[in-house]
C-alpha cells in the first residue's frame, strides 16, 4: 500500500488512506475495539467500576451499570440503572437516565470496504459538562479523534442518539479550542 516517491524524501504516498489510518491508530492506541483490549472491574452493589475509572463524591450508581476504563465522573452525579459509560469525562451535578450508553464507538466505516472488522477506530472522548441531564435510552458516541461535547446545563430527552464529534449547548467554542 505504500508508494515510494523519489522527488520528496519525507513523503509517503498510500493507495488506501483508510486502511493506513486504521493500521496506525491500532498500533499506537489501546482502545476498546482492539481484539486484545481487556478491562478489570470491581463489583460493588450490583454495578461495575473499572479499576482505571475515577469517581467523584456523592455519586449514585444504579443497578447493572458499568463504568469503564478512561472515565472520570465529577461530584453529585446520578447514574441510573443499566447505564454504560466509556471514554468519557462527566462533570458535576449530571443526571444520566436508565439504559443509556455514553462514550461507545461511533459508526465510522469505509464505503468501499464494509464489515465489522473494517470500522475506523474511535479514540476520542465524550465530555458532559456540569448540570447536564441525559434522558433514558440515549446514546452519545465518543469522538473519532477529538471530543463529542454536551455543554453546560444541556438537557436531552429520551431516545436521542448523538453522533461522534458533535458539539451541543453552551461553551461549544470552548470545546473546539481544548484539543
Amino acid at each position: 500500500n505504500l508508494i515510494k516517491n523519489s522527488q520528496y524524501s519525507n513523503l509517503i504516498l498510500v493507495k488506501n488512506i483508510n486502511l493506513i489510518y486504521n493500521l496506525i491508530i491500532n498500533s499506537i492506541y489501546f482502545h476498546e475495539d482492539d481484539e486484545n483490549y481487556e478491562e478489570k472491574f470491581i463489583s460493588n452493589n450490583n454495578y461495575f467500576i473499572s479499576e482505571y475509572a475515577k469517581i467523584g463524591k456523592n455519586v449514585k450508581i444504579g443497578i447493572n451499570s458499568i463504568i469503564c476504563r478512561g472515565v472520570q465522573i465529577g461530584d453529585n452525579v446520578i447514574i441510573k440503572n443499566n447505564v454504560i459509560i466509556k471514554n468519557s469525562i462527566v462533570g458535576n451535578n449530571v443526571n444520566i437516565g436508565d439504559n443509556s450508553v455514553i462514550g461507545g464507538t461511533g459508526f465510522g466505516f469505509d464505503l468501499s470496504t464494509f464489515g465489522a472488522n473494517n470500522l475506523k477506530p474511535h479514540i476520542g472522548i465524550v465530555y458532559l459538562d456540569d448540570n447536564v441531564r441525559i434522558g433514558s435510552c440515549c446514546n452519545i458516541d465518543r469522538a473519532r479523534i477529538h471530543i463529542t461535547y454536551i455543554g453546560l446545563n444541556t438537557m436531552l430527552d429520551s431516545q436521542i442518539h448523538i453522533g461522534h464529534n458533535v458539539y451541543i449547548g453552551k461553551n461549544c467554542c470552548f470545546a473546539a479550542q481544548t484539543g
